[in-house]
């Protein structure tokens, strides 16, 4: 069990889909699909909110990719941003990766194509290096020399070596296309021995995670250089952290699309995940069937259907964005390394304080200092979007039991007298005396789940978690959800 997200997901070669909880399969298609038909320079932005399982995708879809006999390049730009020049570390990373693939041209492996590469780009980026500390070398930005003096001299020297800088860059950058596009355009066989000509599938992921000058310097890297037929970009990001990333280089009043269409083709937005699926991936992605397995009383035995039950509704009635709903998985890890085998998690009480506390963190608040009751909390239900359907069916009859147990007994007790005093009476609807009898089991004492006083039990964990800061829920505020 993890309080992080797991990064370690199996993605088979052959089936690389096959562990997908999101159903994206269709979308990897669609998106293959295109990439097949292109026969031009192209770059694709992949866009989906953090925490929506874009690495897993970006993965997924190069295996797909390579099985159907493209060559890829993985680039993750977060890892890398420590380098100065984002085109040193593109190029280091399609060479070595060109090095290390089976995929061979009709004449063997791309031992040339990879050669002309690396000298092009090595003459290229020295060639990039900054005139003005080119001219600081040679000694001509001395800080010890009197520049009223050298000023003039300074000026012509600049203004001739800058012509000549200009036209040896612009023949390097052609002599590096050149060598790219030989790369690109060659025939190569697939796993059944047969020649094939497909794009080169460059995947940069993480962009949106690195220094702001590294991950803009790439986009422009990626314009100004390979802008080669046989050379298509995808790149997985966030377009709110990106958007946020541009603003702080250039000013909020700058417009983000309208910048960011200067580098991009086309953008695709990933499908949406149902709340079910999602609530399952983050199950898979935080390993809580570690602690499941790890309890020690049959009594525990629905716990973990009953949290994957109670937070899909509340997430929908809660209308809970993909982010903050890993938010509360992140407590709720937490919680669980703080609560003990042998002790009940109580799984309906806490899912609902900990979507409150995410979602209506007033209506929280006085709820656990008992400054409301649990009426207060079923009518913010009821004021939601689904929130009456919720509260008449099996699972709100459930929760609205355990919101009830919140309280000591002789308040459950009081609870429990209005309970039986409608199981008996006439004026039942036929659809409700299924859902008063449920809630009268959970409220009953010595029934099964019965447990008076839950917030009491829960509130001192839950107090504990004020003191842990989640630092992926400041950059979300900062980025503006």
């Amino acid at each position: 069990m993890k309080i992080k997200p797991a990064d370690d997901f199996e993605i088979p070669y052959g089936e690389p889909f096959k562990n997908d909880k999101l159903g994206r399969e269709p979308a990897a298609d669609a998106l293959k699909d295109l990439l097949s038909n292109l026969d031009e320079p192209f770059v694709l932005a992949i866009d989906s909110q953090y925490g929506t399982g874009k690495t897993t995708f970006l993965e997924m879809f190069r295996k797909k990719l390579e099985k159907d006999s493209f060559r890829c390049i993985s680039f993750n730009a977060w890892e890398n941003d420590f380098i100065g020049d984002p085109l040193a570390a593109l190029i280091g990373a399609i060479t070595s990766q060109v090095e290390e693939s089976s995929v061979k041209t009709i004449k063997g492996k791309f031992t040339k194509e990879v050669k002309n590469i690396k000298k092009a780009g090595e003459i290229l980026l020295k060639r990039l290096i900054p005139f003005a500390l080119k001219l600081a070398s040679q000694g001509l930005l001395d800080p010890g020399k009197d520049y009223d003096k050298v000023f003039d001299a300074l000026m012509g020297k600049l203004a001739s070596k800058s012509i000549n800088e200009y036209k040896k860059q612009k023949e390097e950058v052609d002599k590096f296309k050149d060598a790219l596009s030989k790369f690109s355009t060659v025939t190569y066989k697939n796993e059944n021995n047969e020649p094939i000509k497909k794009p080169v599938i460059v995947l940069i992921d993480e962009l949106d995670r690195c220094r702001p000058n590294f991950a803009l310097e790439l986009l422009e890297r990626i314009k100004h250089f390979f802008n080669i037929k046989g050379f298509v970009f995808v790149l997985a990001y966030d377009k709110n952290s990106m958007g946020s990333m541009i603003s702080t280089i250039y000013g909020n009043d700058l417009d983000v699309d309208g910048y960011l269409r200067r580098f991009i083709d086309l953008e695709s937005r990933l499908p949406e995940p149902k709340t079910d699926k999602y609530v399952n991936y983050l199950f898979d992605k935080f390993e809580l069937d570690k602690f499941f397995k790890s309890r020690k009383s049959n009594i525990h035995t629905f716990d973990k259907s009953h949290l994957q039950k109670a937070f899909t509704e509340l997430f929908k009635i809660y209308n809970t964005p993909l982010r903050k709903q890993e938010h509360c998985f992140i407590q709720l890890s937490i919680l669980f390394h703080m609560t003990p085998s042998d002790r009940p998690l109580h799984a309906f009480a806490v899912a609902l304080l900990i979507v409150i506390k995410n979602s209506d963190p007033k209506l929280y608040y006085r709820f656990v200092n008992e400054e409301i009751g649990h009426g207060e909390i079923l009518d913010s239900i009821r004021t939601k979007t689904g929130g009456i359907v919720f509260l008449e069916s099996d699972t709100g009859a459930i929760m609205e039991a355990y919101i009830v147990l919140c309280y000591e007994e002789d308040r459950v007790s009081e609870y429990r007298q209005k309970q039986d005093e409608l199981s008996k009476s006439n004026d039942i609807p036929q659809d409700k005396p299924d859902r008063i009898e449920i809630i009268r089991k959970i409220i009953t004492p010595n029934g099964y789940f019965y447990n008076s006083g839950l917030l009491n039990k829960i509130k001192p964990r839950l107090e504990l978690l004020e003191r842990f800061h989640d630092f992926t829920e400041e950059d979300e505020n900062k980025q503006g959800g």
